[in-house]
């Protein structure tokens, strides 16, 4: 019986450990991207316990995978280091990002998280920061990107890989954007209309 148990027991972790692994899989984006080229993202897997273990100095690089391109596997790296690394610092170094990620610049700008999110697929951190700073010093603006030249915006993200499909992307979002933000301003523009409207035959009786 005890025997009986403990298989039991066993094959639970090890269902648990194969859904983990699986979620790596899917669903990377909910771990966390490298600060700088020293931070590794490593998974030790147990079939007692199924634990994620995140640390530095391991074999591949974190990489962002997110739905939006399709690509090949992004290229990984397998240099090390005997001690945390410092944050990257940015060129736009007067923004705190606490936990190095380069999404917590814009915490109040959807366009430029928007930005962020194309540009580290299937990239890091350290790829796109210069290439992001010089986006904005060319684009700062969704209108801006929205009326750009492909081929300008391909020449920007060329380092990045992918950059045929990026440059589209990134036009075609920053003109789907603001047409989404034209659609919600009329939209709360007519309700704010009908509320002043119910306002006033309110009043009138």
């Amino acid at each position: 019986k005890k025997n009986k148990k403990k298989k039991k027991k066993d094959a639970a972790d090890d269902d648990d450990d194969d859904a983990a692994s699986s979620l790596l899989l899917i669903d990377p984006e909910y771990f966390p991207p490298a600060r700088n080229s020293n931070f590794r993202g490593t998974t030790e897997k147990s079939s007692r316990s199924g634990r994620r273990r995140w640390g530095w100095g391991g074999s591949k690089e974190t990489t962002h995978h997110h739905g939006l391109l399709s690509a090949d596997k992004a290229s990984s790296s397998s240099s090390s280091s005997s001690s945390p690394p410092q944050p990257l610092p940015t060129r736009e170094s007067h923004v705190a990002s606490p936990f190095g990620l380069i999404e917590e610049l814009f915490p109040s700008d959807p366009w430029k998280l928007l930005l962020s999110t194309i540009m580290l697929n299937q990239t890091t951190r350290n790829q796109v920061d210069p290439v992001l700073h010089t986006f904005l010093s060319r684009w700062p603006t969704p209108t801006m990107a929205s009326k750009a030249d492909a081929r300008d915006v391909r020449e920007v993200v060329s380092t990045l890989g992918l950059q045929h499909k990026r440059a589209r992307a990134i036009v075609r979002y920053s003109r789907e954007y603001l047409h989404l933000i034209e659609s919600l301003s009329k939209k709360k523009n007519n309700n704010n209309n009908k509320k002043n409207n119910k306002k006033k035959k309110e009043e009138k009786k």
